[in-house]
């Protein structure tokens, strides 16, 4: 398992692995390496909490 921690949410962004990381610590850290702009637009989907219907596999986003 590449980011030794079989429990925790872990993202990986361009080879970085993000693990056990909540949505607003990968928003900060999408925003401060301007993979995303600031907006604010309103949404409906929470990010400080996981998804009910995802297993533990992990979201892997392609380079840019």
């Amino acid at each position: 398992m590449k980011s030794g921690q079989p429990l925790s949410p872990r993202v990986e962004i361009d080879g970085k692995m993000l693990a056990d990381i909540s949505g607003e610590e990968v928003e900060a850290w999408m925003l401060q390496r301007s993979y995303v702009k600031a907006s604010d637009a309103p949404t409906d989907v929470p990010i400080g909490k996981g998804c009910q219907d995802h297993g533990t596999s992990t979201v892997k986003l392609g380079s840019r």
